[in-house]
């Protein structure tokens, strides 16, 4: 972080170790306040930027969507205190986009590195199910939550909370069966 960032992070935690004192908030919500806005921070310097504007607020709502309440208090600062004009916004059709980018990333991975046991089988099906059904990789995971079968191709069919997902076999190409059952 260049001189100016590390400034800003540290007049945030000035003011944040305040709240604590006056008992408005706990050190652990000083904690998650002050990681997104490190975080933030370190995008800027990467772009080039001293402080965030709204291009790099929006960039790292992209990547970390899930963190706009925890950003919140940052921009809030930034706002009030270096005049900045930002506004927390998530953009869920870019973030579906991207996450989806990034699982097709990652079955791409999956598929190169070669091995098709078992772990490989359960992480397909995890990825799978986030990609073509938009459930969350950790459904997949949890293999005791849901059954499997297959059908003469290959491909599953996963039985979850009383719904039947697809989840095509990993060479579709081929036609041939084989996975063994999870």
């Amino acid at each position: 972080m260049d001189r100016t960032a590390a400034q800003v992070l540290a007049a945030y935690n000035r003011e944040l170790q305040l709240r604590i004192a006056a008992g408005r908030v706990s050190i652990r919500t000083v904690r998650l306040a002050l990681r997104p806005a490190a975080s933030l921070l370190a995008t800027c310097e990467k772009s080039g930027f001293q402080l965030p504007g709204q291009d790099a607020l929006d960039s790292y709502m992209l990547s970390a969507p899930g963190q706009k309440a925890s950003i919140f208090g940052f921009v809030s600062f930034m706002n009030s205190r270096h005049g900045a004009n930002l506004i927390v916004r998530v953009d869920d059709q870019k973030t579906r986009s991207m996450r989806r980018k990034q699982l097709e990333a990652e079955m791409v991975k999956l598929l190169e590195d070669g091995q098709r046991d078992d772990a490989f089988e359960a992480e397909w099906i995890s990825i799978s199910l986030a990609y073509f059904h938009g459930l969350p990789r950790r459904v997949g995971k949890k293999s005791k939550r849901f059954s499997l079968s297959t059908d003469a191709d290959g491909n599953f069919s996963v039985f979850l909370n009383g719904s039947t997902y697809f989840v095509p076999h990993w060479d579709f190409r081929s036609g041939s069966g084989g996975p063994s059952a999870i």
